[in-house]
């Protein structure tokens, strides 16, 4: 079967799947025959994205169930790894275009563990700052003399009365508990962000 999707809220916007064949572009188009006029120019824009390939070059496949999305490798023209990534707005065309993907193929499938780098050190964020915070205030409420000079002194005057009420003790308890449960919770969230994804290995 042939399936045309427009997707105009994901990065692919309009995709084709024909005699095991796939193309998509970065357009929106109402129908395959726009889409082919738009393929048969001779000229395109620098900008323009466009992907295309047989389903039959295709060696590995990523699923992403919650996103209903799909990423996929191929070789292109000069046997160098490519990748695309389809995404759906409906489970249905999620799951036509992945069964046209696998159809007729001897795929392996196997679980990855993909931890989201970027997330994770946002999240190891919040319990660093709250260390360093606690030790800045442990410092202050040590001294006796506390000189504020430079620039935010506004800031630097709020912790000097944080440390000073609290004193030395005080401040690593009060700075301790929160940061270890910052910790915790960047913990739990780490725990979260390893996803598993499913894999299909295409054996040649």
């Amino acid at each position: 079967m042939n399936y045309f999707y427009s997707e105009p809220n994901f990065f692919y916007k309009t995709i084709l799947l024909k005699d095991k064949q796939f193309v998509a572009v970065d357009e929106v188009f109402e129908n395959e025959e726009k889409l082919q006029e738009y393929l048969s120019k001779e000229k395109k824009s620098m900008l323009d994205s466009v992907i295309q390939g047989n389903i039959d070059d295709v060696f590995k496949i990523r699923v992403f169930d919650k996103d209903m999305g799909f990423q996929f490798f191929f070789p292109d023209d000069k046997q160098k790894e490519e990748k695309g990534y389809f995404q759906f707005s409906s489970e249905e065309k999620f799951n036509e275009a992945l069964n046209f993907f696998l159809a007729d193929k001897k795929a392996r499938r196997s679980i990855e563990k993909k931890s989201q780098i970027a997330a994770n050190i946002k999240t190891l964020m919040a319990p660093i700052i709250a260390l360093i915070f606690t030790i800045s205030l442990f410092l202050a409420a040590q001294q006796e003399n506390l000189r504020i000079s430079g620039s935010r002194r506004g800031l630097k005057t709020i912790l000097a009365n944080i440390a000073m009420t609290l004193g030395p003790t005080g401040s690593l308890i009060a700075g301790g508990i929160v940061t270890i449960i910052l910790a915790f919770f960047a913990y739990k969230k780490l725990k979260e962000s390893a996803r598993e994804v499913v894999t299909y290995i295409v054996d040649k």
